[in-house]
């Protein structure tokens, strides 16, 4: 028991566990990653130049500090995000807060550095490689108009790199590394990104055929309907233009049966003294034919009778007129 009370003491003695002092330090390293990426954050030019006019006995009253310098992190973050900022690379500084970061994680975790090794190399180029980039953009195209994205340092290596190769030249070269970058931080196997790239071009490009497809497929949907629309307008103007004809040669009918009822009445059905009295007239009419027959046939004969007096008168005066 006496032992085991000593072992105890001298284990309260020997400190804290390693393990532990490992987690601290990875969290203590997590924390200044995360005021390293506030200080980059918030940082202005101006704040610089207020923390250079702060006196010591500023740093003590509130007021004074916080009217003149803006940054998250007061005079400390004006001071180190100015020269990481302004002195180094920009904006793209940010990487290396992500990359300390990733550094305390795996400390805190335990992990194996070797797994962090590529993703460092990797990061600390594409801050350098990226900075110079606007840094050959501001002093080429004047964008982006303040060289604080892009640092001192990136300034600087981009003027180098066209005093050796000219303006073009270098914009060819950090366009291709940009390229190469963009592909390795996508994938480590350079062939493979390539591959990818090639596969995700022709996914977009079959997406976009469809695309095309699908819309020309809507047009002719819509053209189709468009013209059975048009082709049901015009049946229904000529269905109503021939309804039209139709009620004007009803109504044009309907006035010439009304005026020839108008103009020929129906005659009044006859009756038997009607009948009577035609019947007798027909038999007035038929007699009176007769007699004129018989006249004419009297008359004839007569004619017929003088004539041949006149004959025989004429031969006998002919006779006597010889002798």
């Amino acid at each position: 028991m006496a032992k085991k009370k000593l072992n105890t003491a001298g284990n309260s003695k020997a400190g804290i566990d390693d393990n532990r002092k490992v987690e601290i330090i990875g969290v203590i390293i997590i924390a200044l990653a995360i005021l390293l990426g506030l200080s980059i954050v918030s940082y202005t030019p101006e704040d610089y130049q207020y923390a250079t006019k702060l006196s010591f006995m500023d740093l003590f009253n509130k007021d004074a500090s916080s009217r003149l310098v803006q940054n998250w992190l007061g005079p400390v973050g004006a001071y180190l995000s100015h020269f990481v900022v302004h002195q180094l690379f920009g904006y793209t500084s940010i990487i290396l807060a992500v990359l300390i970061f990733f550094q305390g994680w795996h400390i805190f975790r335990r992990r194996n550095y070797k797994d962090l090794s590529w993703i460092t190399i990797l990061g600390v180029w594409s801050m350098i490689l990226f900075s110079t980039v606007l840094g050959w953009m501001n002093f080429n195209l004047d964008f982006p108009a303040d060289s604080v994205w892009s640092g001192a340092a990136g300034v600087a290596i981009s003027k180098v790199l066209q005093n050796f190769t000219s303006s073009i030249g270098s914009g060819i070269i950090l366009s291709l590394l940009a390229i190469v970058t963009l592909l390795l931080l996508w994938d480590r196997d350079l062939q493979k990104s390539i591959d990818n790239l090639k596969l995700w071009i022709e996914n977009v490009q079959h997406k976009l055929e469809d695309a095309r497809i699908a819309r020309a497929e809507k047009k002719e949907i819509k053209a189709q309907e468009r013209e059975e629309r048009l082709a049901e307008r015009r049946a229904e103007r000529e269905a109503a233009k021939e309804e039209k004809v139709a009620k004007k040669e009803e109504k044009k009918s309907a006035k010439a049966e009304t005026k020839k009822e108008v103009k020929e009445p129906e005659a009044p059905a006859p009756t038997i003294d009607d009948i009577v009295a035609k019947s007798q007239e027909e038999d007035l009419e038929r007699i009176e034919k007769e007699k004129r027959a018989s006249d004419d046939i009297d008359n004839r004969q007569k004619a017929a009778l003088d004539k041949s007096s006149n004959l025989e008168e004429k031969e006998v005066l002919d006779e006597d007129s010889e002798e």
